[in-house]
Parts: structure tokens; C-alpha cells; sequence
């Protein structure tokens, strides 16, 4: 919300009779506004031409203080970012090289936790436009097997 409304703020004790004006407020000062204490640090390009025009000579600014919370806020971002970032990859160039090429793998999936122990074909399809792939399951004539178009949809593998 709002801290101070724009009005006359009387100056901290003993000259609360007194009011802040424009000469006491400079770089690298610190003004006690109803009992709260702030460091101006730096202004504008505008109030830096309006002070010097005043006749008021400017302070050097300094650097912001360090603020706890900033910092660790900034850790836990930084924790999150990922340690190799993902380079972006002109992926419509790619789509227009190699669209409608395709790699095909025959693969055999060997599971000893089946019922049957009985080895399946696979065909795996690298597509090269989009790097993608799709699993198809080759079933023999008769297998006892229910026929199901794909094994694995059609969608990129994470690494």
C-alpha cells in the first residue's frame, strides 16, 4: 500500500516545527520519513538536470544494498535452472530436410517377467523430421495375440 500521500512531512525530533524540503534530500543520504529510515541511493536523469539547475551539488551514488531475501530467492531460481540450458534447434529447417525420411529398426523384445517367455517383434520408426518415434508390434498369423496397431504412440523419448 501506500507508505507517505504527497503532503508537507515534518522533520524527525527535536524539529518536528520544521518540514522537508528540497535541500535535504541528496545521494547517499539517509532521511527519516515518520519514524522509518531510508537510504537514497541514486535518482533519475531528470531529477539529477532539475537538482543541478536548483544549484544543489549531487552526491556520487552508491550501490543497493544487499537484500536477504533477494538472495535467496535468486539461489532457489538458480537451483532451478537446468545446468546444460536447451539450445534452440531450428526445428522447421530440420522439418523441411527431412520430412517424410524415416529410420526403421527391428527390435525383439525379450521379457522374462512374461507369462509365456516368448520373445515379441518389434519395428521401431525414427522419424528423422521431428525426432520422434513409434513402436509396432508384429504379431505371427494365429499367435494368440489380440492385434493392436501400435505398441508405443507415436512421440519424442525423453534422454
Amino acid at each position: 500500500g501506500t507508505i507517505v500521500r504527497r503532503h508537507r512531512i515534518p522533520l524527525p525530533p527535536p524539529h518536528e516545527d520544521q518540514f522537508y524540503t528540497i535541500d535535504h534530500f541528496n545521494i547517499n543520504i539517509e532521511v527519516i520519513l515518520y519514524a522509518r529510515r531510508y537510504k537514497i541511493i541514486d535518482c533519475d536523469q531528470f531529477t539529477k538536470n532539475f537538482l543541478r539547475k536548483m544549484g544543489v551539488r549531487l552526491n556520487p551514488p552508491v550501490d543497493r544494498p544487499d537484500d536477504p531475501y533477494t538472495k535467496e530467492r535468486q539461489k532457489i531460481l538458480d537451483s532451478r535452472k537446468p545446468l546444460r540450458p536447451y539450445e534452440r534447434i531450428d526445428t522447421l529447417k530440420q522439418f523441411l530436410e527431412h520430412d517424410g525420411q524415416v529410420l526403421r529398426f527391428f527390435c525383439v523384445w525379450d521379457d522374462p517377467e512374461s507369462m509365456f517367455h516368448d520373445p515379441r517383434e518389434l519395428v521401431l520408426h525414427y522419424y528423422l523430421s521431428d525426432d520422434t518415434i513409434d513402436i509396432k508390434e508384429i504379431i505371427p498369423v494365429n499367435s494368440g495375440r489380440d492385434a493392436v496397431p501400435l505398441f508405443l504412440r507415436r512421440d519424442k523419448l525423453p534422454k
